[in-house]
This record gives C-alpha cells, sequence and structure tokens, in this order.
C-alpha cells in the first residue's frame, strides 16, 4: 500500500464529485469509498449516473468539480492512459474488443500501459488463459467471431494484463445469458480471493448485491442508499426499485 495514503485500507476514494453534459447534471455531488480487496458495487436503473461516474474516475469524462483519490493519491485531473499506468483500470460497457485481432493479440493490446519483459507477458497470458480455458482454445481466432459472453470474458482478461489494483466493470452483464452472467461473476469473487480489488457498476442489482462486500445505490445522479450487499438485498425499497 502507498505509504502517503491517508486513509489505510481505501483504495479509491470520490469525493462531492459532480459531472455535467452542458446545462444536464448527470452527478450530483457523490462521494463512495472502495477498500482494498473487496467488491463493491454501484447499483442503479439506466440514466442513473453510473457509467458516467466511472468515465470521470478513469478520466475519459471531465470533472466539473470533486476530488478522486487512488491509493491516497490525489488523481482528479491525470490524463486516462496515465491513470491505467497507476494500476486502475477499466473494462468499458459492450466490450469494445479490437475485434480484427486475434485474441492473443487483444490480451498482448492490454499490458501496452506497462513495461514487462517476453516472459513476464506469456506468463500473464497463460494466466489468462487458466482463468477463461475457452480463451486458449480459441486464441488465434479473431475477436470479433466471438459470442458475447467470450468478449466480455476477453474484456476482462484484457484488463488483467496490466496487472491492475483495482479492476472497473462497466455493466458486465448486458446482454449476456444467465449461465454466462453466473461465470462472470463468480471470476469477479476468485479475483478477490486471488487480491483484485473490484468496482462493478450492474443493472442487474439481484446478482451485483449477492457478490458485493458494500454497495451504493445510485438514482438520477444521487446516492440514495447504501450498505453491504446484503443489507441492500434485503431492504424493502431496493426490492421495489431494483429486484422486481
Amino acid at each position: 500500500m502507498n505509504s502517503n495514503n491517508a486513509n489505510p485500507g481505501i483504495m479509491l476514494e470520490i469525493e462531492n464529485l459532480e459531472v455535467s453534459y452542458g446545462n444536464i447534471q448527470a452527478v450530483k455531488g457523490i462521494s463512495l469509498k472502495v477498500p482494498e480487496n473487496k467488491i463493491v458495487t454501484l447499483i442503479g436503473s439506466n440514466g442513473a449516473g453510473k457509467s458516467t461516474t466511472l468515465s470521470a474516475i478513469s478520466g475519459v469524462v471531465k470533472k466539473k468539480s470533486g476530488k478522486v483519490k487512488f491509493l491516497g493519491e490525489d488523481i482528479t485531473n491525470v490524463k486516462a492512459h496515465k491513470i491505467v499506468g497507476r494500476g486502475l483500470v477499466q473494462v468499458p460497457e459492450g466490450r469494445l474488443v479490437f475485434p480484427r485481432l486475434s485474441i492473443k493479440d487483444n490480451l498482448i493490446m492490454g499490458s501496452f500501459s506497462q513495461k514487462m519483459s517476453k516472459t513476464k507477458l506469456n506468463e500473464l497470458i497463460e494466466k489468462q488463459f487458466d482463468l477463461f480455458p475457452r480463451l486458449k482454445e480459441r486464441q488465434k481466432q479473431a475477436a470479433g467471431t466471438l459470442s458475447g459472453g467470450e468478449q466480455q470474458m476477453l474484456a476482462v482478461s484484457r484488463a488483467l494484463m496490466s496487472e491492475p489494483k483495482l479492476v472497473m466493470l462497466d455493466e458486465p452483464s448486458m446482454g449476456l445469458a444467465p449461465m454466462i452472467i453466473d461465470e462472470i461473476f463468480e471470476l469477479l469473487i476468485r479475483l478477490k480471493e486471488e487480491g483484485s480489488t473490484i468496482l462493478v457498476i450492474e443493472q442487474n442489482a439481484n446478482i451485483a448485491l449477492s457478490v458485493a462486500d458494500y454497495a451504493y445505490a445510485l438514482d438520477l445522479g444521487e446516492i440514495i442508499l447504501e450498505g453491504t450487499g446484503e443489507e441492500l438485498l434485503s431492504n424493502e425499497d431496493v426490492k421495489k426499485a431494483y429486484l422486481g
């Protein structure tokens, strides 16, 4: 852990984050914390501001005000590629794999933010293939020919190639079959067990809350509820709004 961290055990801290698109305020002064080696989820309906929050954290979207701290350091105005280099990566909504590149070449692209030897690179590729044997079988196949679930596996694996300290996932279940969704969320639990820290935003509140150590419910750009995943799963308001 970074010795400058004024809040030990907290990997990511957001303070009063505001994001606007023109006159529309998409995120209205939210604050949240992601402790080290935990799964934190941000749930909310479509248009709640979840993806905007993630994009602001990772430096893709400009912040109107507020502060983002990663490992105790202020990264509010750090460029997106430098944030990746520090160990914070985002798996975007819709996978966004490189469709014409092979699975293996997509994985190699994921390592570009870190300088590493060929030996180290090959070790990391093998590690991803251990996580997803299906990718190993098809490593020479063009990523664009994979199913949605396989592309999601590849997107996660590509993010892990930079050996991130914190992985942020944007709607990982979107458009996937229930069996594949279970597989993706089982992987998140496994990654946590291996020492990863995860922030996941998800419309499928049921599965997200069932794996989360801590959770925030976002509505119209504001956090309206927070608590352990278990607490929010059993909360009557959450049941009515998100669990149907």
